[in-house]
């Protein structure tokens, strides 16, 4: 197969910190000098208003497919709808091919409530934190029957990690089943990967021949709410108070992933934390089973017939 290479950042909270267009164009210019054919961005973008739509319009203009996945902040200021048509999405949850690879593009911000699942808005999940990230039966049984009409290497994008319950998707061992029988029935590895963000790290862990990978913010690290470090003047703490609680990198992270017949290829990138890290302020250094690092390491992910292995 031609090899697909696709430009991957997430978490830009533009809102919150007083150099997110910076981050975003340089994003945008590697993607254009690398030559990337197509973009994505794992959730968390921006809120859904006027002041941000210059964003939304600087990335549908990229000069190649570009593509967004929901996140929970997406959300806070607006219903899981007007994020979707804000970012130009088809819908919150979507598939399309890049060549031999298929993608799906997942949506876990569902609230599992008495009276069933309830999507995302104006923040309203932040009152449920114990019934958080969901897929939900009909959004698993589309990703089943998506998965049984391609043929091709699939990789799954979602804000949520689709590793374990305990650190994303509540469902999540449910939709490892729906990999599990499909490549069974397939008599091969279809679904080769998952690549989330929300936790602002970097990491990869392989389960049952699926590498699920961790991308890095373009941002920050958030820490916690008990953590108080003022690392900028008092103008900019004060108009974006979130930087107290968060470890800011001083340079956007994002990368470049090829995806070839024997591997998928995760570029590096290094910066340093604005200020000190997380473990000097307190914290205890990781979230989501994955260390707090202001970088994404470089990372040759093989792929194997028999199932993959880090």
């Amino acid at each position: 197969m031609r090899p697909i290479r696709f430009a991957l950042c997430s978490d830009l909270h533009c809102d919150l910190v007083p150099d997110g267009r910076r981050r975003l164009k340089e994003f945008l210019e590697f993607a254009e000098r690398r030559k990337a054919d197509f973009i994505i961005h794992l959730g968390d973008f921006c809120y859904a208003n006027e002041r941000n739509r210059d964003l939304a319009e600087a990335w549908g203009a990229a000069g190649r497919p570009a593509y967004q996945v929901l996140g929970n902040h997406d959300m806070d200021h607006n219903t899981k709808q007007q994020a979707v048509e804000f970012l130009g999405m088809p819908a919150p949850f979507y598939s399309f091919d890049a060549g031999e690879v298929h993608c799906i593009a997942a949506d876990p911000n569902h609230l599992a409530l008495a009276g069933g699942l309830q999507d995302y808005g104006f923040g309203n999940y932040f009152a449920h934190p114990a019934k958080l990230n969901w897929l939900g039966d009909a959004q698993l049984e589309w990703l089943r029957a998506d998965l049984e009409g391609t043929d091709k290497k699939t990789i799954v994008f979602s804000h949520q990690s689709l590793a374990d319950p305990v650190f994303g998707a509540k469902d999540s061992e449910r939709l490892q089943e729906i990999f599990r029988r499909e490549n069974a029935r397939c008599g091969r590895q279809k679904v080769i990967a998952c690549m989330n963000g929300h936790d602002h790290t970097d990491g990869v862990r392989v389960q049952e021949g699926v590498y699920y990978i961790s991308v890095n913010s373009l941002s920050f690290f958030y820490m916690s709410s008990d953590i108080n470090v003022v690392r900028y003047s008092q103008q900019i703490t004060e108009q974006y108070p979130i930087l107290r609680e968060a470890a800011p990198y001083r340079e956007p992270l994002y990368t470049l992933v090829s995806v070839t017949d024997e591997a998928i290829f995760v570029e590096g990138r290094d910066t340093e934390f604005v200020g000190p890290a997380p473990r000097e302020c307190g914290h205890c250094g990781h979230a989501g089973g994955h260390p707090a690092t202001a970088c994404i390491r470089p990372r040759e992910l093989r792929l194997a017939a028999g199932g993959n292995r880090a």
